[in-house]
């Protein structure tokens, strides 16, 4: 017996049509861009760019905040990783020649992925650690305040804690 499947609601289709939408420009300015550097010759910096930005590309598509903040990091840490190679591809006497010695140098792939891993660190770890401190800060102002409070109580009577207790 086949399970119905349940129509898709309004946000869900609202959802796939943002998705489909963000893939086709990512699409269409990675088309641009490779096509210029391969027009001008530079094939192997193009598929270098290309599978660098991957982590990027990932994070653009699954987030699914409204102000993409989890996307934005990682791209910002992607791209940080994948600058030094760049640098030394463009200052190379041939770059195409020079892009084909990073494709292939592991160290690369450890900087570049490892700085997008490191940018999905700082989106998971970070609002826990600001969260924590948060926490730690109000138990620290309440006792402060319980303090005061019991200073006023032995200083004025009972009066002063009112109704609440």
């Amino acid at each position: 017996m086949a399970k119905k499947q349940r129509p898709p609601t309004d946000r869900e289709k609202e959802y796939a049509k943002r998705i489909i939408t963000r893939l086709f420009v990512v699409t269409i300015i990675l088309t641009i861009i490779s096509t210029a550097l391969v027009f001008i010759g530079f094939t192997y910096l193009v598929v270098m760019i290309i599978i660098s930005l991957l982590p990027a590309i990932v994070a653009s598509i699954v987030d699914r905040r409204p102000r993409k903040f989890a996307s934005k990091t990682v791209t910002c840490f992607n791209i940080a990783g994948l600058l030094p190679p760049l640098f030394d591809t463009f200052l190379a006497s041939d770059p195409d020649i020079a892009a084909q010695h990073q494709l292939a140098d592991p160290y690369t792939w450890i900087m570049v992925y490892g700085f997008a891993g490191f940018g999905w660190l700082v989106v998971f770890v970070i609002p826990q650690m600001v969260f924590l401190f948060l926490v730690v800060r109000s138990d620290h102002t309440i006792k402060k305040l319980e303090a005061k409070r019991n200073e006023l109580v032995e200083e004025w009577g009972e009066r002063v804690r009112g109704s609440s207790q």
